[in-house]
């Protein structure tokens, strides 16, 4: 029994130690990550903090941050159309307001990024979301 056992451990730390290991490659034409400050004004309330967000592909990925260090969402918007929330945080888990934020996101993310800061405002909800961009 003692030297199936040893037998077994060796056979398992050989195929550990053999494990195929991915590594990942960004492409060349990738964005780095940029980080804004974040302000987002509801009529009953508001948000601030820092969205960070990093191109890949076609794609966008990125996740906003309140300021004590809380994570408001994540987001991924595919092809500059269309914007799908995740990780979002209690308060803002209902359907309407997810909804709202990801039409809201794309018409904010796909302005001129050459400018440091960005606003939309959303007249039919009544939101304003405004980015300031940082610089490090």
């Amino acid at each position: 029994m003692k030297r199936f056992f040893i037998l077994s451990s060796l056979l398992l730390l050989f195929l550990a130690g053999c494990s195929v290991q991915h590594k990942v490659v960004p492409a060349g034409n990738d964005v780095p990550s940029q980080k804004y400050k974040m302000e987002v004004v509801f009529p009953k309330g508001e948000i601030s903090g820092i969205m960070a967000f990093k191109r890949a592909g076609g794609n966008m990925y990125g996740t906003a941050v309140n300021e004590f260090g809380v994570k408001v969402f994540d987001f991924v918007l595919t092809g500059g159309k269309r914007c799908k929330l995740k990780n979002v945080t209690g308060f803002l888990n209902k359907w309407y307001i997810r909804r709202t934020i990801s039409k809201d996101l794309p018409e904010l993310l796909n302005m001129d990024f050459a400018e440091d800061a960005l606003e939309y405002v959303n007249y039919r909800q009544n939101i304003k979301y405004k980015l300031i961009l940082i610089k490090e």
